[in-house]
């Protein structure tokens, strides 16, 4: 196990937050799973070698229909433009939209940085989600910031 990942575990641990753990030759990862307000995904911190380097995903947020692959790249786009760390991803092939943040290369302490990077992640996808499903279940998303209903939170 890569020496972010133990270090996250840890401070998940010191703040009661349910997760396990897996490794190969190539990354180890802390997954804890979330039963957020309207949805349930689970948030992965991915490491990948000794130098505290951490990425952040959420795969598989919201599947979707092909006939909604343009409103849903136009409304990503939208949200990707309110968000200044996470970013949303459409995978055509597979229909799917994830999120994901890397942290910075050689944070000091990774495991601090996933205690707040997690409850901000939280935070953004219970914004967020809403709005996926409005537009995947074919309400219209103008582009107008009214209809994103987006809160902001100061972290």
């Amino acid at each position: 196990m890569f020496h972010a990942t133990y270090e996250i575990a840890n401070a998940f641990d010191d703040e009661d937050i349910s997760y396990h753990t897996e490794h190969n030759e190539n990354n180890s990862r802390v997954i804890a799973g979330i039963s957020g307000d309207y949805c349930r995904y689970s948030i992965q911190f991915i490491s990948s070698d000794d130098d505290n380097d951490v990425s952040i995903r959420v795969f598989d947020l919201a599947k979707f229909p092909a006939e909604m692959l343009v409103p849903v790249l136009r409304t990503v786009n939208d949200i990707n433009c309110k968000y200044k760390y996470v970013k949303f991803c459409v995978d055509r092939e597979d229909r799917s939209i994830s999120a994901q943040y890397d942290m910075p290369v050689r944070t000091d302490d990774p495991g601090k940085s996933a205690k707040m990077l997690f409850h901000v992640f939280i935070q953004i996808i219970d914004d967020v989600f809403p709005v996926l499903m409005r537009v995947i279940w074919g309400n219209a998303y103008t582009g107008n910031d009214d209809d994103l209903n987006i809160t902001f939170h100061e972290s």
